[in-house]
């Protein structure tokens, strides 16, 4: 299991802020509610291609996967789906994602290895609240004019490529609230210079809250984009650099803080020829000067957005980025029955065991169940993700009497009242005597005839052919 630890540190000082103020953006200080936005902001909200926004699986199916197998089949199913992460799920290879799909971890350090792949034009995908690592070759791959993409309070790490890639005309993408560390080439715009004639007009993508966590470089790189938009995302020890425009991309960069980052922007990086980049309202810690080119469109002639101070927004996004803060704030309801109910009460299926199913539950984060034996000496199932229970190594002969509860997965682990107290009570041994056998023929007394029910019960033959 994965376990996460978050860097926090002392509010910054001695910084400077850059002077340039926009007439086009309030700014608003996030309340902590901002955290799980029900919806995206930036690039993913737009009404175009077809899709009106980004709403994922919404009003499909909700299924919950715990292993590689159910992962890949449900991701790749052309239906809508809501499909929930519990625990470790060790993948071989990158799970493809088709349309119409919100994958959202539940419970404690939900985890995806190999990362997932959005190619083909597909569109309207969620994908929340997860610890991708492992990417193979992205933690996330967004390409081949998939749309309407977003990735949202994630933790990135470790990939063979990059931890977030958007290439090969891929459209209205927002990466919002996610945390990013432990890797180099962090997240591309635009994957080369020759590849102009697919790209250019396209990679719209918006990169707001996310915490850039001694990440290297690319953060990100971009070419050919129609617009890239940086706001309120906190660039911490960066140090190649924090963004490029290249390859006349259009990137807008502004309300980020810069700690200890030596180059925060550059226009044109290696070969790559340069691209236009307007930087306005960002802090700049113990960072050096950005580089700026020519003008770019405003963000707020696409979309609605507002501002946080960029002094706050190492304390908002250290607070409020990453996986596990989805949920942390506002889930205090349990399942649903509350008190929960029986959907087959329990029943002896033998002399040592009583089995019995709880009505199957329902909660957004995702449930597990507890079953009681109330009977001296009592014991329990434990907290288990089946909503059926077999209780086993019994008395025979006797009854017991059992509860169940729910609760879900969420942060807060919001459990349902009890059950009704049923009992059941286990049936008598069987009993197997020795097998009688009669014989017609002349068999001499005393041979040996063995039952057929396998329980090593003999008996003696009796000569009855008198």
């Amino acid at each position: 299991m994965t376990t996460i630890s978050r860097f926090r540190k002392r509010a910054p000082k001695g910084a400077t802020l850059s002077l340039v103020v926009s007439s086009v953006v309030s700014v608003l200080l996030f309340a902590a509610s901002a955290w799980a936005d029900d919806a995206p902001i930036g690039w993913a909200s737009v009404n175009a291609l077809g899709q009106n926004g980004t709403t994922g699986g919404a009003g499909g199916t909700v299924v919950t996967v715990t292993n590689p197998t159910d992962l890949k089949y449900y991701a790749g199913r052309t239906e809508p789906y809501v499909i929930q992460v519990s625990g470790t799920v060790n993948l071989s290879s990158t799970c493809y994602v088709k349309s119409n799909k919100t994958i959202v971890g539940v419970g404690a350090n939900p985890t995806v290895t190999k990362g997932f792949n959005i190619n083909e034009a597909y569109y309207n995908i969620i994908i929340r609240n997860l610890i991708i690592t492992q990417g193979s070759p992205d933690g996330v791959g967004i390409s081949e004019g998939a749309h309407h993409i977003w990735v949202d309070h994630c933790d990135l790490s470790n990939s063979g490529d990059g931890l977030l890639d958007v290439t090969h005309g891929a459209d209205y993408v927002t990466v919002s609230w996610n945390h990013f560390y432990n890797h180099q080439k962090t997240s591309l715009v635009g994957h080369s210079d020759s590849n102009a004639s697919e790209d250019t007009g396209h990679l719209t993508v918006t990169y707001h809250h996310n915490w850039w966590d001694q990440t290297i470089e690319r953060h990100p790189r971009v070419r050919f984009s129609l617009l890239v938009h940086c706001f309120n995302n906190y660039y911490d020890g960066n140090a190649t650099y924090g963004v490029v425009s290249a390859c006349d991309a259009e990137v807008l960069v502004e309300g980020n803080y810069f700690k200890d980052v030596p180059h925060p922007t550059y226009c044109g990086y290696a070969a790559s020829p340069p691209g236009d980049l307007v930087e306005r309202l960002n802090y700049y810690d113990n960072s050096g000067t950005p580089e700026t080119r020519g003008t770019v469109p405003e963000a707020s002639t696409y979309y609605a957005y507002s501002l946080d101070p960029a002094t706050s927004v190492p304390a908002i996004v250290m607070a409020g980025a990453g996986a596990g803060i989805l949920g942390t704030q506002d889930d205090v309801t349990p399942p649903t029955p509350d008190p929960m109910t029986w959907d087959t009460p329990p029943y002896a299926t033998g002399s040592s065991m009583i089995a019995m199913t709880a009505t199957t539950a329902t909660d957004p984060s995702g449930v597990q169940y507890y079953f009681a034996n109330l009977t001296s000496p009592a014991h329990d199932s434990g907290w288990q993700d089946s909503p059926s229970y077999t209780d086993e190594v019994l008395d025979s002969l006797t009854q017991y009497t059992y509860t169940v509860k729910a609760r879900d997965k969420s942060a807060n682990q919001n459990e349902t009242a009890a059950s009704e107290a049923l009992s059941a009570t286990t049936t008598a041994p069987p009993v197997y005597g020795p097998p009688v056998a009669h014989w017609k023929l002349d068999e001499s007394s005393g041979a040996t005839a063995h039952d057929a029910s396998g329980h090593g019960n003999d008996g003696t033959l009796e000569n009855m052919s008198d």
